[in-house]
């Protein structure tokens, strides 16, 4: 008797938002740290005790980590809402939506989530968002509305 498939392996993967086979090993270190400051936040903590900065080499895989840890949010948490700023819309087209697009690339269909082009947002059949935006040109304002369970800034020292 056979095992399952590797694509069936990924498909349950999917299924429970679990993506760390993505990753280097190097990233699983600030993998896990992220994931364990998600688990241990609670509600009417501190704000400043939940804020941290990634300070990481170049190339090393911040933003492709963190674009993982969101993906993985919005499967896991229905109507999660995640804002994502970088400083220029044009390194989101460069930078931001190519991590993205790797990252989805064996996602099934049932959950691979939609681009809405004029909102520049991600949405996941089980209602969750990612919202991005570039901070240069007043397109920050695409950030402004609704409450977000995840903020995240990537390249801040360019903003």
């Amino acid at each position: 008797m056979s095992g399952p498939t590797k694509e069936q392996i990924r498909a349950l993967l999917w299924q429970r938002g679990s993506l760390e086979y993505k990753l280097r090993e190097h990233q699983l270190l600030l993998y896990n740290f992220l994931w364990t400051l998600f688990l241990n936040w609670k509600p009417g903590q501190d704000r400043d005790s939940i804020r941290k900065v990634l300070n990481c080499a170049r190339r090393f895989g911040k933003t492709f980590t963190v674009c993982l840890l969101v993906v993985e949010l919005c499967i896991r948490y229905p109507g999660f809402i995640v804002r994502y700023a970088a400083p220029t819309e044009k390194a989101l087209r460069k930078i931001i939506r190519p991590n993205l697009n790797v990252i989805l690339k064996d996602c099934p269909k049932n959950l691979r989530p939609t681009w809405n082009n004029a909102d520049s947002c991600y949405i996941w059949p089980n209602g969750s968002e990612l919202n991005l935006a570039g901070t240069d040109k007043e397109h920050a304002e695409k950030l402004r509305g609704q409450g977000a369970h995840l903020v995240v800034v990537d390249e801040a020292g360019a903003m």
